[in-house]
């Protein structure tokens, strides 16, 4: 069993059964679940001008994840080996969905680091705090697309059943790993 809650995802990482360590929700008959997300941070610079603050925004990495611990996986479903694996490959295109959508959104967020942005607060944590909002607001209004692009593979795939259309993600995917 992995030991971790979130595992950030990586070209060479590979979700395991032993990944998979939330309890399956009742109300959803889905064979698994994988609770997949995208998280930015960035890093700055504070300078003092007049009682103001001016924020310069050095860096920003946004990246995705998986939650070992909202994610699972019915082994009553998967009894032969075979659809167990096929089932991870489907689970593993969702965390690659994701780092896909991450990609996407580091793209768009990286107008933001080089700028400075002067802060209406004359204290230093809420003058940062102004520009996490703004940041957070851009953000989420990129990171929308997380959620239509999980909806649209599962819609493509039948939940990973639909051979044909699972292989063509399959292909997809297989470019983010060496």
């Amino acid at each position: 069993m992995s030991e971790y809650e979130i595992i950030n995802w990586s070209p060479n990482f590979q979700l395991l059964i032993s990944h998979f360590q939330g309890i399956p929700n009742e109300q959803n008959h889905s064979a698994a679940s994988s609770n997949t997300n995208i998280q930015y941070q960035f890093a700055n610079e504070v300078k003092e001008t007049r009682s103001k603050y001016k924020i310069k925004i050095i860096k920003i990495e946004v990246f995705a994840f998986f939650n070992t611990k909202k994610s699972w996986l019915r082994r009553r479903n998967t009894t032969e080996e075979q659809n167990l694996h096929i089932l991870l490959k489907h689970e593993q295109g969702h965390f690659d969905l994701a780092e896909e959508v991450a990609r996407k959104v580091s793209i768009q967020m990286s107008k933001f680091p080089g700028k400075s942005y002067s802060c209406k607060s004359n204290q230093k944590e809420k003058a940062i705090n102004e520009i996490k909002q703004m940041l957070d607001k851009k953000f989420k209004e990129y990171a929308l697309e997380l959620g239509t692009a999980h909806k649209r593979y599962d819609k493509d795939t039948n939940h990973g059943t639909i051979e044909h259309m699972q292989k063509q993600y399959n292909v997809r995917f297989s470019k983010l790993h060496p």
